[in-house]
């Protein structure tokens, strides 16, 4: 009787375990509204003249919306709704890149990867400072006319 109930016991406790572990992998501390700091970042190219990015949760993910003005004046509306376990879901409103995909490695880090035609053409590395009220984000890769893109964006939470 006692095995059985150890079983039991183990067996809710891994339960509990498992689905605590669901949750902190969806703990996402982006969620909010972030301002470009075009003064704290650099850009390998012509800087965003402004840009803000809104994080909303959804069911298994989050809603990205990117919206602002580019270095040459255009419009920016980009729009796409990832889930957290790195498959690719298609992006509104990029000529650089159609389909994204993201990874949580915990509720302050995320890795993206971007991707034009099938092909990764941009890597993102974001992470939410200690204090919650800045992220930086470092992209690498090339932009739709092959231009090689560095750049540090530093966003101030609103």
């Amino acid at each position: 009787m006692l095995f059985v109930r150890t079983i039991l016991v183990g067996s809710a406790l891994a339960g509990l375990l498992s689905s605590s572990n669901a949750a902190a992998q969806t703990a996402d501390n982006f969620i909010g509204t972030w301002k470009l700091n075009v003064a704290q970042s650099k850009f390998s190219g012509v800087a965003p003249k402004a840009l803000t990015v809104t994080f909303a949760k959804v069911p298994g993910g989050v809603k990205i919306t990117a919206t602002g003005t580019a270095g040459d004046g255009a419009a920016i509306n980009i729009v796409y709704t990832p889930t957290y376990d790195g498959k690719d879901v298609p992006v509104t409103g990029s000529p650089d890149y159609d389909a994204a995909s993201l990874k949580m490695l915990d509720a302050n880090t995320r890795h993206t990867v971007r991707k034009l035609k099938g092909k990764a053409v941009q890597t993102v590395h974001s992470v939410v400072s200690k204090d919650g009220k800045h992220f930086t984000s470092t992209t690498t890769g090339e932009n739709a006319k092959g231009e090689k893109i560095n750049s540090t964006a530093v966003y101030d939470k609103q």
